[in-house]
């Protein structure tokens, strides 16, 4: 056999080969768009009778005997009525779902499913507040993954399963729930409900992450939790700056005209952090007594100050925004 001979062979193998794949690939595909036809007819079909329930349709239980073992379709239909309804109508389809098996269904979900199907069918058990899936939430939410911890944790606070700030707290001592907006919007949930609890964590002699105490002040701050105001301009002294930035958001949230001497202070933060909160609080709190200080740093040496800076003046007096050529150019350092 000639070289030239053994290349053909080789190229034409190659060949057949990347026909192969591509042929592979496509068929997934295709497998792949017909299983996602069939899961969003079968979706529909769920939602149809659901809403038949809410008619007064006596064949519900029969609409929903074919699917009413997939406990993935079964928990995504739900959650889609638990963003749109409320009341009454969200506890008739709770209860058709609940006479059709199906919470037993979410359990089960829960116990041996797995990725997103499990999470879900997290999620769709805060719907429901009966002991036995109680106690299915409260073991996930001391599964390994972090994910789920916190899953099941905002869905036993939605089921009324007694998540108080002091366990919220303290997993967030540990450090074990992940960090980001879904944590936040937890601890904003738990803190409306018990902000005298939030204020005790934040003051503990054993101070919590500086993660933790950022989101528990924004949680007080949105809350409305007046009764924090020591605790947020105290805050302001913080080591960490992002706790620092964090106390300046929450005391803008509130809104409070005994917030400006703190917040006219924050604005000369050595962290730039810090001053771009308070920018932004003294706008959200309409203190017009500090546009003076703000119009002071719209040649602050950090842009986002600058930015921040000219973004509250508009909101306190609109004609002065153009004073801040400054802020404009991200590229132009401070000149005073």
């Amino acid at each position: 056999m000639t070289a030239l001979t053994a290349i053909w062979i080789v190229a034409v193998v190659l060949a057949a080969g990347a026909l192969l794949w591509m042929s592979a690939l496509i068929g997934l595909r295709l497998v792949h768009q017909r299983g996602a036809v069939r899961d969003l007819a079968d979706r529909h079909a769920v939602q149809a009778a659901l809403l038949g329930a809410l008619q007064g349709d006596g064949d519900v239980g029969l609409a929903l005997r074919p699917y009413e073992g997939d406990a993935h379709l079964m928990a995504l239909s739900l959650l889609d009525f638990v963003t749109l309804l409320q009341g009454p109508d969200l506890e008739t389809v709770v209860e058709t779902l609940r006479k059709a098996g199906v919470e037993e269904v979410l359990r089960q979900g829960v116990v041996a499913g797995a990725g997103d199907a499990r999470l879900a069918c997290i999620e769709a058990l805060g719907a429901f507040n009966s002991p036995k899936s109680l106690l299915v939430l409260w073991r996930a939410a001391s599964d390994a993954s972090p994910a789920t911890r916190l899953a099941a944790l905002r869905s036993l606070l939605q089921a009324g399963g007694g998540v108080s700030i002091a366990e919220v707290v303290s997993r967030l001592r540990m450090e074990n729930l992940p960090p980001g907006g879904s944590t936040a919007d937890l601890l904003r949930m738990v803190v409306e409900a018990d902000p005298d609890g939030a204020v005790a964590a934040l003051e503990d002699s054993d101070p919590l992450p500086p993660s933790a105490q950022a989101m528990l002040l924004e949680g007080l701050g949105a809350a409305g939790a007046y009764a924090a105001l020591p605790t947020m301009v105290s805050s302001l002294s913080a080591e960490d700056p992002k706790v620092r930035a964090a106390a300046a958001v929450a005391l803008g949230m509130l809104r409070h005209p005994a917030a400006e001497d703190s917040l006219r202070k924050a604005m000369d933060d050595p962290a730039s952090i810090v001053r771009s909160a308070a920018a932004e609080a003294i706008g959200a709190a309409g203190l017009e007594g500090l546009a003076g200080t703000l119009e002071d740093h719209l040649r602050d040496s950090a842009w986002s100050v600058r930015f921040e800076a000219a973004a509250a003046l508009a909101k306190l007096d609109p004609p002065q925004v153009g004073a801040s050529d400054e802020m404009a150019d991200p590229q132009r350092t401070a000149t005073g």
